[in-house]
C-alpha cells in the first residue's frame, strides 16, 4: 500500500521552460523574475489529471498496489494569492479534499483516510495542534495512527474500512446535540 498525502495547491511555474518548482523560486533561485516565475493555484481538475498519470505510472510497475490518500492537516502560513491566508488555506484544503474524494470514487484500488478531518474537525477543538496552531502534536499523531491501524481492515472491495460503530442511547441525533456534548467536556 502506498499512502500519499496531498498538501498544497499553490505552486510556482517557470513560464519559459514550462516546469514547476518544488518550492518558491525565490528560495530555489537567487532572484525572482516576474517574467519567468508564475504563481499558479492548481484546480481539482488539474490535480485529478496529474494524480491519474501518477497512478497509471506506478501501477505499471505494481498492478496490485493499493493507494491510500490523505490530506495534510498542516495549514499553510503564507500565500502568493490575492486572498487572506485563512481563505487561501481553506481553499487549498477544500480543493485537495475534493480531489482525494473524487480519486477514491473513481478507482477501486484507491481510498481516502480522514486524518485531515480527525485533526481539524470542530469536535476536537484544535486540541491536536501545538501552541503555534500549525504543528500537529504527538498526541494528535498517535490518535490518527491508532485509528489508521484499527481501520486498515479490508471490506472485500480492497478498500480501507473504518470500523463500524453500533448506535447507543448516548449517540447524538444531530450536529447540535454533538456540539452540546463536547461543550460539556
Amino acid at each position: 500500500m502506498l499512502v500519499f498525502t496531498l498538501g498544497l495547491t499553490e505552486c510556482w511555474r517557470n513560464a519559459i521552460e514550462d516546469y514547476e518548482y518544488q518550492s518558491s523560486p525565490s528560495i530555489v533561485e537567487d532572484a525572482f523574475d516576474p517574467e519567468r516565475h508564475r504563481f499558479h493555484n492548481q484546480t481539482v481538475g488539474e490535480i485529478l489529471g496529474d494524480m491519474n498519470i501518477v497512478f497509471e505510472r506506478i501501477r505499471r510497475f505494481n498492478p496490485d498496489l493499493k493507494i491510500l490518500l490523505t490530506v495534510s492537516p498542516v495549514p499553510i502560513t503564507a500565500t502568493a494569492s490575492d486572498h487572506h491566508v485563512l481563505v487561501a488555506m481553506l481553499h487549498t484544503k477544500s480543493v485537495l479534499r475534493a480531489a482525494a474524494g473524487e480519486l477514491a470514487a473513481q478507482h477501486t484500488f484507491c481510498d481516502y483516510f480522514p486524518s485531515y478531518e480527525m485533526v481539524t474537525g470542530p469536535p476536537f477543538r484544535g486540541m491536536f495542534y501545538a501552541p503555534n496552531l500549525r504543528a500537529v502534536t504527538k498526541h494528535g499523531i498517535d490518535f490518527v495512527m491508532d485509528r489508521f491501524f484499527t481501520a486498515i481492515e479490508h471490506d472485500g472491495r480492497d478498500r480501507v474500512a473504518l470500523p463500524a460503530t453500533e448506535p447507543t442511547d448516548m449517540d447524538p441525533l444531530c450536529d447540535e446535540e454533538l456540539l452540546d456534548q463536547f461543550a460539556r467536556l
